[in-house]
């Protein structure tokens, strides 16, 4: 309601400029040179221009992605603040260049980033949501599209103005619609993934491989155009500070995927030879087994049998869980890992290995600084939201709705 009351008012106050100017100045170009030189109107003009680029964008945001959710809102609101001050800190590089243009370029890319945001957040959203309307993929994939192409003409166009007039502020934006676009491309690519798994109905067991590559070429490829950026403003104009954080927090997140996947192969390195799959043998006797106690009428459970196959075959599950574990948001990584042992555990007390869970998994899940802070006393219950798919409850074919510790 409030943001209506003052867009209607700017609104008011713009058409009540211009039909003064005209009636003042009666002729167009006083009344342009009017327009452009009065602060009052400059002021006036401005604040109505953001008033349409906000109805503009709340019009894209209600065609493209619906009601946002309170976690996007508050999203936005995290994400703009430090937006907006790193690029106004960034622009006092640029002091003497700072007009119109440079204005508008402002506005034009944290309007972009706040529908990269809203996009990524949407993704993340649908991987973790059981049932999606196709026309729900296909507003986001038309909006990916959109904004690639916006992203795409905003470089080639910065890049020519830098080709034509040499250093200047277009150096700044035009690496920041470059971030952009390669931040849009590695979106829109794990949206193919999430695309191909789905159609796999979970059972991609690569997926995870060619998620934690794609996620460690973007940050390559983000942390070498920091460091170009960096280069070519510290030679022409001096140190930027307002980039030193993004460079470093890309190099943090590089560091820490390298380190998750050394940990995941540390971890993963002697499950195969320590549990070999079954053979047809035990496949065989098993499906005998079961057959025999089918034909009777109370069947005993044979835990002796059955269960040490069925941790045989959990344990490549686990495998690849771990990978996906270590390629997480911390945020997820507890209740994903809370799930995936409180499903695993049972078997391997059945299965007798209690050695594999002493002296291989549980070290090594310390070292990931995941059990210790499971083990921690704060919650008795969490609800699993998100893994209707997850592979060790297909196998054992357990609901996920609530687990508990």
């Amino acid at each position: 309601m409030k943001f209506w009351l003052y867009s209607s008012a700017s609104l008011a106050a713009c058409a009540g400029l211009l039909w003064y100017t005209y009636v003042t100045r009666q002729q167009f170009y006083p009344s342009v040179i009017y327009l452009v030189t009065s602060k009052m109107s400059v002021l006036v003009l401005g604040n109505a221009g953001l008033v349409l680029t906000t109805l503009f964008g709340r019009l894209l945001k209600s065609f493209f992605l619906g009601t946002l959710r309170d976690a996007e809102v508050e999203l936005l609101h995290e994400n703009v603040r430090y937006a907006v001050t790193e690029t106004c800190l960034a622009l006092t590089i640029f002091r003497e260049e700072i007009s119109f243009h440079v204005m508008v370029l402002f506005t034009a890319l944290v309007f972009l980033k706040i529908f990269h945001w809203l996009s990524q957040a949407r993704i993340e959203f649908i991987e973790q949501t059981d049932v999606i309307s196709r026309l729900t993929h296909v507003r986001l994939v038309g909006l990916m599209a959109m904004l690639a192409a916006v992203d795409t003409g905003f470089v080639v166009w910065c890049t020519l103005k830098v080709m034509e007039s040499g250093p200047s502020v277009f150096i700044l934006f035009g690496f920041e619609f470059l971030i952009l676009l390669v931040t849009i491309v590695a979106m829109f690519l794990r949206y193919v993934l999430y695309v191909v798994d789905s159609r796999m109905d979970g059972a991609w067991t690569n997926k995870f491989t060619y998620l934690f590559y794609l996620e460690l070429v973007s940050e390559v490829t983000k942390l070498v155009v920091y460091l170009v950026f960096f280069m070519l403003i510290f030679t022409y104009y001096g140190m930027p500070l307002h980039i030193v954080r993004d460079l470093w927090i890309s190099i943090k997140n590089l560091q820490r995927r390298i380190a998750s996947y050394f940990r995941y192969r540390k971890i993963t390195a002697h499950l195969n030879e320590r549990f070999p799959n079954p053979t047809e043998e035990e496949l065989q006797e098993t499906d005998r087994t079961d057959s025999k106690h089918a034909r009777r009428a109370d069947p005993p459970f044979r835990q002796d049998r059955v269960a040490p196959l069925q941790f045989q075959r959990g344990r490549r599950l686990v495998q690849q869980d771990l990978h996906q574990i270590t390629t997480m948001p911390p945020k997820r990584q507890l209740r994903y890992l809370r799930l995936t042992l409180s499903l695993v555990l049972p078997l391997a007390l059945l299965a007798s290995d209690l050695e594999w869970l002493l002296d291989e998994l549980f070290p090594q899940l310390i070292q990931l600084e995941l059990l210790q802070a499971m083990l921690k006393p704060r919650h008795h219950q969490f609800q699993v939201e998100f893994l209707p798919q997850h592979p060790v409850t297909r196998l054992l074919a357990i609901p996920t709705r609530t687990c508990r510790q």
